[in-house]
């Protein structure tokens, strides 16, 4: 249970640290949003947790993948909230990922690709 704790603490943390530091600077913040923290981090769990690291392995190869539709969220965003404001430039941008990522997922399945290393 005080692991479980401690990982949502850390994480947490690390979440509240870059909103704080874009309210000083946004190149520095963007920085920071844009390394692969999440993945970092998760993939540090799972090794501390004992999973194996051919389960790791599949897990990054899988982000790599699905990570490719979301590039489209975070150049649209701007583009969509000069015209309808935050809250709809956001959900717009969360439905088309949402779409790009059943795309990428049928085009995984189709070209047969493997994510297990």
């Amino acid at each position: 249970m005080y692991w479980s704790i401690s990982k949502l603490l850390i994480t947490s943390a690390l979440i509240f640290i870059i909103s704080e530091v874009v309210k000083r600077s946004v190149i520095v913040g963007g920085f920071l949003a844009s390394l692969p923290l999440v993945t970092i981090i998760s993939m540090v769990w799972m090794k501390v947790e004992g999973v194996e690291l051919q389960t790791i392995n599949q897990f990054s190869r899988s982000i790599f993948w699905m990570a490719l539709p979301s590039l489209a969220m975070l150049y649209l965003f701007p583009v969509f909230s000069q015209k309808w404001g935050f809250n709809v430039a956001l959900a717009v941008s969360m439905m088309l990922t949402s779409l790009l990522y059943t795309v990428m997922g049928l085009i995984i399945s189709k070209w047969g690709l493997n994510l297990s290393v």
